[in-house]
């Protein structure tokens, strides 16, 4: 109960606090929140897994009158702060926290416990996009959640969007420390926050090759089981990110003419609904659609759910068997984005013939659709 009710205490200090820098804030504000309930974790979590919160939108005032948030006009207090997110229940059902339970081992994953995690925000402060969140209220803020790792003492700590906010992290409290493990890769630093073992690593959202969410798996691992990294025994990881980030063989042009070659086909059953000169979205009739696009802002063959309007990330979209469809699709070569279930960039291609490489990706489409379609099939959808 001592940590149960150290949490209430601070759940009230620090609703206080984010009422005031929502008053200077004014009409600005946005919601604020954490994330996995707090209410009744009874002893410290194996894990907690901290980042910022891109991809919702909604001012405090408008949380503070919505229902879902049962605060009745009323201002964000302790008890519904311990409560987190309203739609955590789904999280099952979330990309983002299918990517999350692929950092570790299936054998002995922390995050089948729902008593062995916690997730967090460094900031509870809400942003549509990452580049929104204010640095200043940022820094003003942080000091909570180091107050709540500190009360909860996890025995061990994953950063996302890590190096970045490790940084500012680090600039707040001289007591974090980080160093980059990896000369040749940027992206995974390791350290320790408070003294608590951690682990920055990119945000599940971010547009990652295979081997790379591998590699992270990998580190993550070794970290959070106190095993000693050989940096050795990742050179033939590193050296194909290296290669697959640097294979830009083809020109535009021909990567446009692959695009046509590709359009060519009519991807029958599906319907192309949506038609322009240089992309083209077809109903998969399962509740996604496909787009095969060759423009400034994207050249690729994509899918997401067909009612997606981009107003928030995908990553918290309620999808279901989104673990199953995910991986199909990572098998043959897809990416994920905020924006998107997954990408396959056309310009990241090896190939020597347009013709037979549309061939071959229209096929794999084909396949990788009747996959999904049967894994909804055997599950009632």
């Amino acid at each position: 109960m001592e940590i149960n009710n150290a949490l209430a205490k601070w759940a009230d200090r620090t609703a206080a606090f984010y009422n005031e820098v929502a008053a200077q804030l004014g009409d600005d504000a946005p919601a604020f929140y954490t994330q996995s309930p707090l209410q009744n974790l009874m002893s410290s979590p194996k894990v907690l897994i901290i980042g910022i919160n891109p991809g919702s939108v909604g001012s405090y005032n408008d949380q503070c009158n919505d229902d879902v948030w049962g605060l009745n006009g009323n201002l964000m207090n302790g008890f519904h702060l311990l409560k987190g997110n309203p739609f955590w229940p789904e999280h099952n059902k979330w990309l983002y926290w299918k990517r999350l339970r692929k950092m570790y081992d299936d054998r002995n994953n922390p995050l089948d416990d729902e008593n062995g995690y916690v997730v967090t925000n460094a900031s509870f402060f809400a942003t549509s996009k990452v580049k929104d969140l204010n640095k200043n209220v940022l820094k003003k803020t942080m000091h909570c959640s180091l107050e709540l790792i500190d009360i909860l003492k996890p025995q061990f700590i994953i950063v996302l969007s890590g190096k970045s906010l490790l940084r500012t992290m680090s600039q707040v409290n001289k007591e974090i420390h980080y160093t980059q493990l990896f000369h040749s890769y940027s992206k995974v630093v390791v350290g320790n926050i408070l003294g608590v073992p951690c682990c920055g690593v990119p945000h599940p959202s971010a547009s990652l090759f295979r081997e790379e969410r591998i590699l992270i798996k990998k580190v993550i691992t070794q970290v959070y089981n106190n095993e000693e990294i050989v940096k050795d025994d990742y050179e033939s990881l590193l050296t194909t990110v290296k290669q697959r980030k640097n294979n830009t063989a083809h020109s535009d042009n021909i990567i446009y003419d692959l695009y046509k070659a590709i359009i060519a086909h009519d991807f029958a059953p599906y319907v192309c609904y949506e038609k322009r000169e240089k992309f083209r979205r077809y109903d998969l009739q399962n509740g996604f659609q496909l787009t095969v696009a060759c423009n400034s802002g994207m050249k690729a063959i994509a899918v997401r759910p067909k009612d997606y309007k981009a107003k928030k990330d995908i990553d918290k979209i309620p999808i279901p068997h989104i673990g199953e469809i995910f991986d199909c699709l990572e098998e043959v070569g897809y990416i994920s984005t905020p924006h998107w279930l997954a990408v396959k960039p056309l310009n990241k291609l090896l190939f020597d013939n347009v013709e037979i490489e549309a061939e071959r990706l229209v096929k794999e489409v084909m396949e990788t659709v009747g996959k999904i379609n049967q894994i909804l099939s055997n599950n009632g959808y």
